[in-house]
This record gives structure tokens, C-alpha cells and sequence, in this order.
């Protein structure tokens, strides 16, 4: 029997992150990049529908942005 193992979703934002800004590809890349298009890169897309009405996004997309930001904010002040 296997057991499902968590996903620590913000951890994995703050390691998107260190491999934004580690990659070697980033001289062609922006510096300040936001956390909604950096998930971009690093996430699937979430599935679109033709509402109009504006929805938060979902709470593991919500903490992997988060953790992003925090590795971001971290690695720009150096």
C-alpha cells in the first residue's frame, strides 16, 4: 500500500525561484518577473472557461505564488 505523499506547494514556489534565477538562460529573461508569469513557466495551465467573473486562484496555485515571492524578495536583496 502506498500512501500519498503532500506537496508542499510553497516550498515548491521558493524553489521555482532559485531555478528562475539560477538558469542559465536568465540573462534573457526578465529580472523582475511576477509571480503569476513565472507559474506560468514552472506550473500547467489552469483550465479556462468564457465566465466573465473573476475568481481567486486555487489554494495550492495561491501558497506555490506565495513561496515564489518569498524566494524571489530573498534572492533580489542580495
Amino acid at each position: 500500500m502506498t500512501t500519498k505523499q503532500e506537496i508542499n506547494h510553497f516550498e515548491e514556489g521558493k524553489h521555482a525561484a532559485v531555478a528562475y534565477y539560477a538558469s542559465q538562460g536568465f540573462s534573457g529573461l526578465s529580472r523582475n518577473i511576477s509571480a503569476e508569469d513565472a507559474a506560468k513557466l514552472f506550473l500547467p495551465n489552469l483550465r479556462e472557461s468564457m465566465m466573465t467573473i473573476a475568481t481567486p486562484y486555487p489554494k495550492p496555485r495561491q501558497k506555490w505564488l506565495a513561496g515564489f515571492k518569498k524566494g524571489q524578495a530573498k534572492i533580489l536583496t542580495k
